[in-house]
């Protein structure tokens, strides 16, 4: 008996250290909250949450949200509490919630870290982004599709078509009056400067400055030859029903694919590319897999056009309601966009074997330059580049783009708008304009 009341002793306790730490904890949260400016707040949650807060907040969080015990929502796993916590907007305004689908179906990949919420939603996986320099302020959005492997050469009429010559005889808008400001180079020069002015690196993946350098970046080459009547350029979309706040619901006349139109009109026209334009529906009948859907159609274009050396996967981005990601220029306004990588890793299984990406280099050497020119040429256009763990069939050249373009509270006009500056940004990288 003695033992046993012993055994009760001891277990109260630890529900009263256990609770105290609990209160400990939760002033600190407000504390954090309240007691600094919003900015402050973020870099500290920076700093800190790879010891005390990727431990503790998580869990008191979780188990708020989800009214269990601090003891089980440790039990279901710190990781996705941190990822369910970290992006509720009552505790870091700055940060938003969207949900992904099922990236790139897996495909056999060793050990998903896509975590599944249990609110009813088929692998919802979560992430905070902190746009510590007022460059970002969102998240990057992806979900996943089935449809048509329908690709056309663009003509004179700029009607679709399955071949001939890659003209087109459409309008483009007069040219920007441009500015270049220098990016300095301390901006860039060492690997945690790199990481605070450029990147933003999702909380479920890692890189170092082994793979993140900003001089074997710029030293790569990515400038291609221009070449009459052989396609050059590829844009596509994963997830063709992306939309903006003013498209028609079934009108692809409205929704990315259209944006695509537009990027590939200007790249043929003002810059005399040749550019197929690929507007299979990889995200239909729902978004689940949209990846693994669209990688054997892009294999058969590639493979029927090896002259392709730039592929471009366009996407529109999704982010909290009160946020438009939207600047001025030359008077017009226009959607901001976004660069995105795939590393192929994450922290919790390390390298995804069954998604590698032997690219991977020349894709991050894409991305910085394109980056580091809208700097240059267009303040305030981008935000900074998004690293996360899987692949997005960035693997299958060297010079693979992913792009965000706007969000969903951009109008179509915003995001057609942005499609002149970001055909000269790729100018600029594939001529190898210093």
């Amino acid at each position: 008996m003695r033992r046993l009341l012993c055994g009760k002793k001891r277990n109260l306790i630890m529900v009263v250290m256990l609770i105290g730490t609990v209160f400990l904890l939760s002033g600190m949260i407000r504390f954090i909250r309240k007691g600094f400016p919003g900015r402050f707040a973020l870099l500290i949650r920076e700093d800190i949450s790879r010891q005390c807060m990727d431990i503790f907040l998580p869990m008191i969080g979780y188990a708020h949200e989800r009214k269990v015990s601090p003891t089980e929502a440790a039990v279901k796993n710190i990781s996705p509490c941190f990822m369910y916590y970290s992006v509720q907007k009552k505790e870091f305004p700055e940060c938003g919630r969207v949900s992904f689908g099922d990236e790139e179906g897996e495909q056999g990949a060793e050990g998903s870290s896509a975590f599944v919420d249990d609110v009813g939603e088929e692998r919802v996986e979560h992430r905070a982004v902190v746009g510590v320099d007022g460059r970002n302020e969102s998240n990057q959005g992806m979900t996943l599709m089935e449809g048509s492997n329908a690709y056309e050469y663009r003509n004179g009429e700029g009607q679709d078509e399955t071949g001939g010559q890659c003209e087109d005889t459409r309008s483009v808008s007069e040219p920007l009056q441009i500015i270049r400001t220098e990016v300095p180079q301390e901006s860039y020069d060492t690997y945690n400067a790199l990481v605070k002015n450029f990147y933003t690196i999702d909380p479920t993946t890692m890189i170092d400055g082994n793979e993140l350098n900003a001089d074997e970046f710029m030293e790569r080459d990515l400038s291609i030859e221009k070449t009459e009547n052989i396609p050059q350029i590829l844009i596509y979309h994963t997830h063709s029903q992306e939309g903006f706040a003013d498209s028609v619901q079934g009108d692809p006349g409205t929704t990315v694919v259209a944006v695509g139109d537009r990027l590939a009109s200007i790249l043929e026209e003002k810059y005399g590319y040749c550019v197929i334009h690929d507007k299979g529906e990889y995200d239909k009948p729902k978004r689940d897999e949209a990846y693994s859907r669209a990688l054997p159609a892009l294999e058969k274009i590639l493979a029927e056009n090896p002259s392709i050396e730039v592929m471009i996967d366009l996407h529109r981005d999704e982010i909290p309601k009160n946020t438009h990601l939207v600047t001025e220029i030359d008077g017009k306004k226009t959607a901001r966009f976004m660069f995105f990588n795939g590393l192929s890793r994450t922290k919790k299984t390390g390298k995804l074997k069954a998604l590698r990406n032997n690219n991977l280099a020349e894709n991050l050497a894409f991305s910085f330059q394109m980056e580091k020119k809208a700097m240059e040429y267009y303040p305030n256009l981008t935000r900074k580049i998004y690293l996360k763990g899987y692949r997005y069939n960035l693997h299958l050249l060297p010079r693979s783009l992913l792009v965000e373009l706007g969000a969903q509270n951009n109008t179509l006009e915003e995001a057609m708008n942005a499609c002149e500056p970001l055909a000269h940004l790729l100018d600029m990288v594939l001529s190898g304009e210093e």
